[in-house]
């Protein structure tokens, strides 16, 4: 049946096993596309597409992954919310800033309840759909006059339809994960305005704002022996990725280097929520894009010939905001 085979298909892709024979790719693509076949149910049938452009990445078939991507992201031009959530991260791995923007949009069109605005932080539809153009093109690293205009607007907009009592909340909820996302790109003035540093990696970018490179060195320390039991691929792409721009802010790009190479080198043990969270899925192609760009700056060619390359398959249909990364990555093949 197509729930045994979906299952099947997790345990293998977690293994990382390979099929020999078929040209060594991942068992678990044979696996997931034996589900598709015989699934009946569309909603089913969604998720285990996205599962196959997800294998596909982690066998480094980047070029297969887009075509796919791209097929499954026209064949819903206007998806229910509960597809649009599964479709988004598929639109940020390929570089779709406004596709993406638009999956998150009507993935939070569900009317919140009055009581959760008051509690939890969540958003009226107003001020989400700002927010979600925000994540996208931050996550992307976007920035700009567009990501400014965007943080002018959703300040307006929480001062018109958020209480004062819930309104700090509720622009924690907004702003804390772009300001994160958008250091790589923004600089010191994101990370200065990173209210909540309760994790070690918005401790450390606030830390790099002010100049204290000692605790930015002392964050990686602890990182470090807290990551001791780690896969390459079991921290979160996102956080990798900001991570190695850290290192190289801070003078050390064959630390940076050494950073992304782990999980780059090692993308069968990335987790299988990697297209489930639209920051983890977009930074595949920035993780891929700073590798090259390190090897370049070493004289390393053939690294730096292979990410890039990796960068122009996945994103070549990406917004034209990232065309400067795609000029740039088409000069590395040369």
């Amino acid at each position: 049946s197509a729930n045994a085979l979906e299952a099947l298909s997790l345990v293998q892709e977690v293994s990382g096993q390979r099929d020999t024979p078929n040209n060594g790719e991942l068992v678990a693509l044979s696996t997931i596309r034996a589900a598709r076949a015989v699934s009946h149910d569309p909603e089913q049938q969604t998720a285990l597409a996205v599962a196959e452009v997800r294998l596909l990445v982690k066998d480094e078939r980047f070029r297969r992954a887009r075509e796919l991507g791209d097929s499954l992201l026209s064949s819903f031009p206007r998806p229910d919310p509960s597809t649009a959530e599964r479709l988004a991260g598929v639109a940020a791995l390929l570089g779709k800033a406004q596709r993406t923007t638009e999956l998150l949009q009507i993935s939070a069109s569900r009317p919140p309840d009055p009581a959760s605005l008051r509690q939890s932080g969540a958003m009226p539809p107003d001020v989400a759909n700002v927010a979600a153009a925000l994540l996208a093109h931050a996550a992307l690293g976007i920035c700009g006059n567009a990501l400014a205009s965007l943080e002018r607007e959703l300040e307006e907009l929480l001062e018109r339809h958020v209480e004062p009592g819930a309104r700090a909340t509720a622009r924690q909820t907004a702003l804390a994960r772009p300001l994160s996302l958008s250091v790589p790109c923004a600089g010191p003035t994101a990370a200065s305005r990173i209210a909540d540093v309760s994790s070690p990696l918005a401790r450390m970018q606030r830390a790099w704002a002010v100049g204290n490179i000692p605790a930015v060195r002392a964050g990686f320390d602890t990182l470090r022996l807290t990551r001791t039991a780690d896969r390459p691929g079991d921290v979160s792409l996102d956080h990798t990725y900001q991570e190695a721009w850290l290192w190289r802010s801070i003078g050390d790009s064959t630390a940076a280097a050494q950073h992304l190479e782990l999980p780059l080198t090692a993308l069968t043990t990335l987790g299988t929520h990697l297209l489930s969270d639209v920051p983890q899925a977009a930074a595949l192609g920035r993780s891929m894009a700073l590798r090259a760009d390190l090897a370049a700056v070493r004289g390393d060619q053939e690294t730096a010939r292979r990410w890039s390359a990796a960068v122009l398959e996945l994103w070549a249909g990406a917004s034209p905001a990232l065309q400067p990364v795609l000029t740039r990555m088409q000069q590395l093949q040369r």
